[in-house]
């Protein structure tokens, strides 16, 4: 599948990882167990890192508008992921 297709239809692998993110992060509302949510949310936090280092460089395959566009969505995607963590802290306690 062309690569510029597969980063606007959100299937790559830094994709994936940043889902993950936001699966975790979700499921910690479902979980009253402050241990469990802090390592759930650790893993979180790793795999958002993990989608910003493969999801922002820039690949010769697609064009420079996509290129700027994952420059910043990855990083933008994981702060949201830590101010909904947050979010799960504060009504936890």
């Amino acid at each position: 599948m062309h690569e510029e297709l597969k980063e606007w239809l959100g299937i790559t692998k830094a994709d994936g990882l940043i889902y993950l993110t936001y699966i975790i992060a979700i499921s910690g509302f479902f979980i009253n167990n402050i241990i469990i949510v802090s390592f759930l949310y650790i893993i979180a936090v790793i795999s958002g890192i993990y989608s910003i280092k493969h999801g922002s460089p820039k690949k010769k395959e697609v064009s420079k508008f996509t290129n700027a566009i994952k420059k910043y969505v990855y990083h933008v995607c994981l702060f949201i992921a830590i101010v909904i963590m947050i979010f799960r802290y504060i009504t936890l306690f």
